[in-house]
């Protein structure tokens, strides 16, 4: 092992993809040769460690589902599930077997894939084509089909690439098939759009045309359909009788449905509709949009429901999400049409009793937000805007130290939303800090160590909403903080040029070190006793 202890780190840069399993190797040892695997994870919030030795012992304080496994081989790697931008960092691992050792240092990033859209505008005389792709890593490659005079420009804010490419329209352009296209690595294939009008770039002749076509549409509805309209107007009064509201509700805000505002659009192109169902869906149309908290745990599964109506009653759901690096939506329609701008995993499924609902797989703080929907059937239609926030585990940590003449035991859970609860296994003089950072809580709770106190069976208990059960952790001393106890025996080993000491101490016994003098002067002291030792044996 000392041989080896001076091999240099081996330096590596990965790229992935989101949402996908990792696996990142150590050594091409198999396990039956090893000693021990420690892997230390640098990532943007925490620190933490997973390490296991030959001998069955294991240490896993990261606690957010990454884990040793082995190959069919025999060989092990690091298994990171789904990875996200919690897992970005700097994976250090050490493996040491029989015949040496290996070391690694692996810088993971991620590939993150844009928010894309496209539209056309003005810009002064003259129509723009617009394409965007916002928040990619790395950045997005935006060509169009047709060719022209064309600008792009490349942002880079937090990590992510935002790319907005214009296009003149020139007079005579064919823009009815005019599309641009879109390349990032994290798609197999390319995204190609075709840009939309944006809301107030209409030209003065198509508004006229279409105030025409509404005009001779209201007025053939107030010919032919008096009856219809009036009592759907009449519909539109608040019931007698509040609605029941549901024990998860927060508050409510007011909410105009996109029936009630489409009601000839539906009454011209939507002729099976029959009247009752117009007219229900008429008194439905100014229900309240419904609010709800959720918590879900970080790296689970999570399923929201809109609607309990069955899929063949349904017209259309809708999404609209809101999170923190980005807004997209996910819509489907009775007729078949589908909608997804989030591209991150998100989908529409259906129950066994083909309800739909959002699927958000592994959940992470990129899901964080709010997701506002709206299901639209023959019968009425349901809104909710469900906050959604997340358990995140803290990582824990407690050690011995000493504060002026007295030795203080410390309990820690950092970065963990909640708040931890820490106790003792012992009672005394106790206290207790937390603080709040970036939406994340840290508590510390200090115990003094009074004289007499049995400190072997000494425990700090953790608890958090995000384990099943409680956390159980012995303080150990820091490195250069004395013991109390006598211990009478001893081994030195060497590893990675640094000198390791354990027992013999009454008051100067150091669990670690790095080869200070005075770790070479308690050698020598021992070296210097045993020769003595045996000299006085060989001459009596």
């Amino acid at each position: 092992m000392c041989k080896y202890s001076f091999l240099f780190s081996v330096v590596r840069n990965v790229t992935v993809s989101m949402r996908t399993d990792v696996n990142l190797t150590c050594s091409n040892k198999p396990w039956s040769e090893m000693m021990f695997v420690t892997w230390k994870i640098v990532l943007k919030y925490k620190d933490c460690r997973i390490a296991f030795n030959s001998e069955g012992g294991s240490q896993d304080s990261c606690n957010d589902g990454k884990s040793l496994r082995n190959t069919s081989e025999a060989r092990s790697y690091l298994h990171i599930p789904n990875f996200s931008n919690d897992d970005i960092g700097v994976y250090k691992c050490e493996a040491v077997y029989t015949g040496g050792s290996d070391s690694y240092e692996i810088n993971v990033a991620i590939r993150v894939p844009p928010s894309i859209s496209s539209w056309l505008e003005h810009e002064g005389d003259k129509m723009v084509a617009v394409c965007k792709a916002e928040r990619g890593k790395p950045a997005a490659n935006i060509s169009w089909s047709h060719t022209g005079n064309s600008s792009s420009e490349e942002t880079l804010l937090d990590g992510f690439f935002t790319v907005e490419s214009r296009l003149d329209i020139l007079e005579g352009m064919d823009t009815e098939n005019l599309s641009c296209i879109i390349r990032h690595p994290y798609w197999e294939g390319e995204k190609i759009l075709v840009p939309v009008p944006l809301k107030g770039n209409i030209s003065w002749l198509f508004a006229i045309i279409v105030a025409v076509i509404t005009l001779a549409g209201v007025l053939f509805f107030a010919l032919w359909k008096p009856v219809i309209l009036r009592r759907c107007q009449q519909s539109n009064s608040p019931p007698s009788k509040p609605q029941p509201v549901t024990e998860d509700v927060e508050e409510v805000e007011p909410y105009a449905s996109y029936v009630q505002r489409n009601v000839f659009y539906i009454l011209f192109y939507k002729p099976q509709i029959k009247p009752n169902h117009l007219i229900t869906m008429c008194k439905y149309s100014f229900l309240f949009s419904v609010v709800r908290n959720v918590t879900v745990s970080m790296r689970t599964d999570v399923n929201l429901t809109c609607s309990n109506k069955p899929w063949s009653e349904m017209m259309f759901v809708t999404w609209k999400i809101v999170l923190k690096y980005k807004d997209c939506r996910i819509a489907f329609n009775s007729e078949g049409g589908s909608q997804d701008s989030c591209n991150d995993g998100k989908s529409l499924r259906n129950t066994s009793e083909a309800r739909s609902y959002l699927h958000i797989p592994n959940f992470s703080n990129d899901d964080i937000g709010v997701y506002k929907c709206e299901a639209v059937y023959t019968s009425g239609s349901d809104s909710y805007e469900i906050n959604v926030a997340i358990r995140v585990p803290p990582t824990i940590s407690s050690w011995l130290e000493r504060e002026g003449d007295k030795m203080v035991a410390v309990c820690k859970a950092e970065r963990g939303k909640p708040a931890a609860n820490i106790s003792w296994s012992h009672t005394g003089n106790s206290s207790s800090e937390e603080t709040l950072l970036d939406g994340f809580f840290t508590v510390e709770s200090r115990l003094d160590i009074l004289e007499g106190m049995d400190t072997e069976n000494l425990n700090c208990i953790i608890r958090h909403p995000y384990w099943e059960r409680e956390k159980i952790l012995v303080p150990v001393p820091l490195k250069g903080q004395f013991s109390s106890k006598v211990r009478l025996k001893f081994w030195v080993y060497c590893r990675s040029n640094a000198f390791y000491v354990f027992g013999i101490n009454t008051d100067t016994v150091f669990y670690s070190g790095n080869g200070t003098w005075l770790r070479v002067l308690i050698v020598g002291v021992i070296i210097v006793i045993l020769v003595g030792a045996l000299y006085f044996a060989k001459k009596k």
